[in-house]
């Protein structure tokens, strides 16, 4: 951030300190210090400095839902629930790979708050697959995208942070109740499913049949539908799917 003002050691330091639930916590309830914007993208996105009650220093990566440029085949107002329900998706599941969000006020507006993750910028998904010891994470995100539909998983969308645990961000495109998978994961294609992985699926399988599932309260009637049946397809079919004849990769790749 600017002014060199920002700790880069001790932010993450703190960062790694803290379970999920005070990261929610701290994204929810912080004040907003230091706002400043990411020139990466198609859409307003912020780089933004919390402060606690205890002074302690976060960073998250605010996206409003006034910044988001319109789509065809998305409406814009609801990305941030579809964002936060990749999250709350990942819980359930238990397999730590979406960065921990929450939907609040800021200073222009209603958006999404994500913890940034600290990561190399010039590394992407095309760099972490050479290295088997990234493949049981990016096997996890390529079925992550299968069951939420994604139809946006560019290269640069999966992260690498300082411990070398692997994230995917920007999953708003998501959810969608037509076949809308777009992605860079296609090199666990034709892959069975492990056992773990699918006890995994089949607990999701049940959690989502509940009324009270929170994922319920962020889709709508026939996206929840089409989750389902999406779950209930790998389930009874536990092969990755192999790259199909119509659009299937992200434009543009990285």
């Amino acid at each position: 951030m600017k002014n060199n003002l920002i700790n880069q050691k001790a932010l993450i330091q703190y960062a790694e300190s803290i379970d999920i639930e005070e990261k929610i916590f701290f994204l929810t309830t912080a004040d907003i210090l230091q706002v400043d914007p990411i020139y990466n993208g198609s859409n307003y996105v912020f780089l933004v400095l919390l402060e606690n009650t205890d002074l302690n220093k976060f960073l998250a990566v605010y996206k409003p839902m006034d910044g988001l440029r319109d789509l065809y085949d998305f409406n814009t107002d609801t990305l941030p629930t579809r964002e936060l329900a990749a999250f709350k998706l990942d819980q359930i599941l238990e397999w730590g790979i979406i960065p921990p969000m929450i939907i609040r006020d800021g200073p222009y507006g209603l958006g999404s708050f994500q913890e940034y993750i600290y990561h190399d910028t010039d590394k992407n998904y095309f760099h972490f697959i050479e290295h088997s010891i990234n493949h049981e994470s990016l096997l996890k995100l390529a079925i992550f995208d299968i069951i939420i539909n994604n139809a946006d998983r560019k290269g640069g969308h999966i992260i690498q942070d300082s411990n070398d645990k692997i994230w995917g961000i920007d999953n708003a495109l998501s959810f969608h109740y037509e076949e809308k998978l777009r992605t860079v994961i296609w090199d666990f294609a034709e892959n069975r499913i492990s056992n773990n992985l699918l006890s995994d699926l089949k607990k999701l399988n049940k959690e989502i049949q509940s009324d009270q599932c929170e994922l319920v309260k962020l889709l709508n009637y026939q996206e929840i539908l089409s989750l389902k049946t999406r779950i209930e397809k790998l389930i009874d079919n536990p092969v990755l799917p192999n790259i199909y004849p119509w659009r299937c990769w992200p434009l543009p790749l990285i």
